[in-house]
């Protein structure tokens, strides 16, 4: 409820910064009307076309960009919805720049409490580093799922772990970079790695298993 209560804010204030932007911070008398009946109707439509994209149901503290991309979906609907609605009413003094403001505004002022709270979080988890023993990893493999397990490494546990680098036995990948984190050789140098206290993430057919082995 207080996440769904806090979009209808964001949606209230992107429509009125949108009116002020466009009448230079003022609200004309003849404009009012406009103002008011739009607000209300900007509010109901970015609030319903919020659901089905589960924009209020989520941990806003851990978007990325999928849940951009919903939120610009959900924020083009409704536009379009209020576009629909003023040709029906025959609404022709509608100041037609107020729906191109309101509908950046609006994703502006959702995605960045989203990302926000995203980089808050993460800010928070970096400072409270300090002191506590990282683990360093190296990841076998520089393909596709090696990418998503270290972009979550580096996301969320970036408290916990030090992604080194990867190790691939494609030769054209050593020496790239993948979240700037290299490709440093092939898998055999593994070994190498666990002598020198690292651990390595490996797989096997029944999925991702960590590697503990310690230094002799």
């Amino acid at each position: 409820m207080i996440i769904l209560a806090t979009h209808v804010v964001l949606y209230a204030a992107a429509f009125a910064a949108a009116f002020l932007m466009r009448f230079d911070f003022t609200l004309p008398e003849s404009q009012r009307l406009h103002f008011w009946v739009g607000l209300g109707l900007v509010v109901a439509l970015r609030t319903a076309a919020g659901f089905p994209f589960r924009l209020y149901g989520g941990v806003l503290k851990y978007a990325g960009i999928e849940d951009f991309i919903d939120i610009l979906k959900a924020m083009t609907i409704a536009s379009t919805a209020f576009v629909v609605v003023l040709v029906l009413a025959g609404s022709r003094n509608f100041p037609r720049s107020i729906i191109a403001i309101d509908w950046l505004m609006s994703i502006v002022l959702v995605g960045g409490l989203r990302f926000g709270l995203r980089m808050a979080r993460e800010a928070l988890a970096a400072g409270a580093t300090g002191g506590v023993d990282m683990k360093r990893v190296l990841i076998l493999g520089a393909g596709d799922a090696r990418e998503t397990l270290a972009r979550d490494l580096l996301i969320s546990g970036r408290d916990r772990y030090v992604v080194v680098g990867f190790l691939d036995d494609d030769g054209s990948k050593q020496g790239l970079r993948i979240h700037d984190v290299p490709v440093l050789g092939p898998m055999r140098d593994a070994g190498c790695g666990v002598e020198n206290g690292y651990q390595v993430l490996s797989e096997t057919h029944r999925g991702v298993y960590w590697r503990r082995e310690e230094s002799p």
